[in-house]
């Protein structure tokens, strides 16, 4: 691998950097504490177009190369020796390369001290059927995600194959076998890497992404068939995320899927970012579980009652979005204030 490029890494770890661009004509930048930060203390105090060709190329997994010289964009994760694991993302600007790279903490950095909904730490007993965890931040559901995949691996003997694009943190066999598939190098998509889990026996498939009606039909047949299946969504609420998985049906379809979703529905996990009067990020949960009660909710599509009947399952481990704020005010994490600036963004 590259030196420079590998200095420059190096020295964005050092300074607790969570981002790295790289362009032609620009001194590396970091972005740390959100701010971007130009470096011109590397000795590279404008990088030529010509060396990021060359680092492009280098770091290009050989899967990728026909994507990157059709598309002109490409993403994937490698890990660089002594350092650990980056995200890379290839694109082009002004004829260009342009280079994005993220500093991917591991697994156990990722999951330290995590604030986590106690309903999350029990989902992992669950045997067979879809979990989803949503949220418009995806630091915050990865790191349930990962918390929930770590929990399956270090208590039961099974066989988990999680799909990703791409693969940010590495899992060790603990008392599972946990194999990772990345989206574009060891399977085409999430369909088939799926499609493929279910094929070989996977007990717990974890997808990253449904991106189509395609993927999303392959997820409700594999949670049907006796396995767990886990998927996180770019979307927050509970409402929303059962309303945008219905809209997604085929109309000639709809009762038929409708009627499987909700069959084979465990729960449902929404996080949503809140940022208190300093600054400060702390995480509201919503929370409903496929009971009775929900499943003939989304059968009967009777959506104006969701909030009454999660808080009437309360004792089972379902919050509403605003009794989760009011948990956050109870802790003292945030002010009323700041719970209803987002109340009145939720409707």
């Amino acid at each position: 691998m590259d030196n420079t490029f590998k200095r420059i890494v190096n020295v964005a770890v050092e300074d607790h950097a969570s981002e790295i661009y790289l362009a032609a004509g620009s001194p590396p930048v970091f972005r740390m504490n959100g701010s971007l930060i130009r470096r011109t203390d590397l000795g590279v105090d404008q990088l030529k177009a010509d060396y990021l060709e060359q680092l492009a190329v280098q770091l290009l997994p050989n899967a990728l190369e026909k994507k990157w010289t059709q598309h002109m964009n490409a993403l994937f994760a490698v890990g660089i020796e002594e350092i650990g694991r980056i995200r890379v993302g290839l694109s082009r600007q002004r004829g260009s390369v342009l280079v994005s790279v993220k500093l991917l903490k591991t697994l156990e950095e990722r999951i330290s001290g995590v604030q986590l909904h106690p309903t999350i730490n029990e989902l992992h007993k669950l045997k067979s059927g879809l979990v989803l965890l949503t949220g418009g931040t995806a630091s915050i559901r990865s790191r349930s995600v990962l918390s929930l995949l770590n929990n399956i691996n270090k208590t039961r003997a099974c066989h988990i194959v999680t799909v990703e694009h791409p693969i940010e943190c590495l899992f060790k066999h603990d008392r599972s076998l946990v194999f990772q598939k990345e989206v574009g190098i060891d399977t085409t998509s999430h369909y088939y890497g799926i499609q493929s889990a279910l094929d070989d026996g996977a007990d717990v498939v974890f997808t990253d992404q449904l991106p189509d009606l395609k993927t999303l039909d392959m997820v409700i047949h594999t949670a049907n068939r006796e396995r767990l299946v886990i998927a996180m969504l770019p979307i927050t609420g509970v409402n929303e995320v059962i309303q945008h998985i219905m809209s997604s049906f085929e109309a000639n379809e709809y009762h038929q899927k409708k009627l499987q979703f909700s069959a084979c529905l465990k729960a449902i996990v929404s996080h949503t970012l809140v940022i208190d009067s300093e600054n400060n990020e702390v995480t509201a949960f919503e929370v409903a579980l496929g009971n009775k009660a929900i499943k003939r909710l989304i059968v009967e599509e009777k959506f104006e009652e969701l909030s009454k009947v999660i808080r009437a399952y309360e004792s089972m481990g379902m919050i509403t979005f605003e009794d989760g704020l009011n948990q956050l005010v109870q802790q003292g994490l945030i002010d009323d204030h700041v719970k209803q600036i987002y109340m009145s963004q939720k409707t």
